[in-house]
């Protein structure tokens, strides 16, 4: 190979060959740059490309003009420089923080093999003007292949497009999505929770979410509803499907209580309603909260079921039914989805693994 980039890397390797062979001691001063241009014969340039990036990864250390030495822990540097490396990217979202911290990432460790990968688990940027910095960092760090517990953020993944390695998305899948998923089955789960809500005699059956229309698993719930009462005769009615608006989310963020004003309206102005599925369990403490405000008795007037599943649900003053998402199921497939693709194991197909859901039943249903 001729090319100056494949002769530094070769140059970059040869002596960490050596480094690992033990031909260089720790804290062992290696060749000038000049005797390292004989024994490669390359050109000065070459051989000092090869050497910054030596010194960019800990593997060897400069002393001001005295020369080139080994670091101490090089072996051991050279080691995980052999691994491919793994980023999990996780939404910058503080409520699913814990969740991720204690059944997320620990699955994600506990199904990649340590020998052969490191896992480095980092947070999205929180503005769109850092992106492409971040974006840039990954390329920088050879990472060679991404999980990302995908919350919505289009900018960023446009930008993961730049870098052609494998893309795992877990929870949420957006239109036209180029990178394989793990997802839940909200359309299907949706679907049996109405069919027992019918078996119920409840046919007035709605959806509340606190997000706007395009978000894919509220979408999907909601699609879910509509098609088991078609299917069984009903007429799904518009006014029982609420989806906040972008300018309601980003006006009210700061006011604690906005989806619970929300709710309140929305409970005022469907009084017909037998039964509610919501988009998420966030979704559906604002609603009990609103129906507690006008003295609306759950279940004996209105019947909830919810998806999440969180600590909060088994309350005695909540007691909601809701759908458990398994964030460790979803950690679980996305690793090993993850790499099988990066291994040439799969099909060029883009692949969807779908988690199912368990209904908790509680008293609100």
């Amino acid at each position: 190979m001729t090319s100056k980039k494949s002769k530094y890397m070769l140059i970059e390797q040869s002596i960490a060959d050596k480094i690992k062979r033990g031909g260089y001691q720790p804290n062992e001063k290696i060749e000038s740059e000049y005797e390292l241009c004989g024994i490669y014969q390359a050109s000065r340039i070459t051989v000092r490309r090869a050497l910054d990036d030596l010194c960019a990864c800990n593997i060897l250390y400069r002393k001001q003009g005295a020369g080139t030495y080994v670091q101490e822990n090089a072996k051991q540097v050279i080691g995980n420089v052999d691994k491919k490396q793994i980023f999990v990217i996780i939404p910058f979202f503080s409520r699913l923080m814990s969740n991720v911290a204690q059944t997320y990432l620990p699955e994600i460790y506990e199904n990649i093999d340590n020998d052969l990968y490191t896992v480095n688990a980092v947070m999205e940027p929180a503005k769109e003007e850092q992106e492409q910095e971040f974006i840039d960092n990954i390329q920088k760090q050879n990472v060679a292949g991404i999980i990302y517990y995908y919350f919505n953020r289009y900018s960023v993944l446009d930008k993961l497009k730049q870098l052609n390695i494998p893309v795992v998305l877990v929870d949420i899948e957006p239109a036209d999505n180029p990178f394989d998923s793990v997802i839940g089955e909200d359309f299907e789960s949706a679907y049996r929770a109405t069919l027992s809500l019918i078996n119920n005699q409840c046919k007035k059956v709605g959806f509340f979410s606190q997000y706007a229309v395009g978000m894919s698993t509220s979408d999907l719930r909601e699609a879910g509803i509509r098609q088991a009462l078609k299917d069984n005769g009903i007429e799904p009615e518009e006014r029982h499907f609420f989806h906040c608006s972008d300018s309601a989310i980003k006006s009210d963020r700061s006011n604690y209580c906005w989806i619970l004003d929300i709710a309140e309206q929305y409970l005022k102005s469907n009084p017909d309603l037998e039964a509610v599925i919501t988009a998420n369990d966030d979704s559906a403490f604002s609603l009990l909260g609103a129906a507690q405000v006008l003295k609306i008795q759950i279940p004996e007037q209105i019947k909830v079921i919810s998806y999440g599943n969180y600590s909060l649900c088994n309350l005695p003053s909540i007691n909601l039914t809701s759908y458990e998402q398994n964030l460790g199921r979803y950690a679980a497939e996305a690793a090993k989805l993850l790499i099988q693709r990066m291994e040439g194991d799969l099909p060029g197909i883009q692949q969807r693994r779908i988690i199912r859901y368990k209904l908790i039943k509680r008293g609100t249903f």
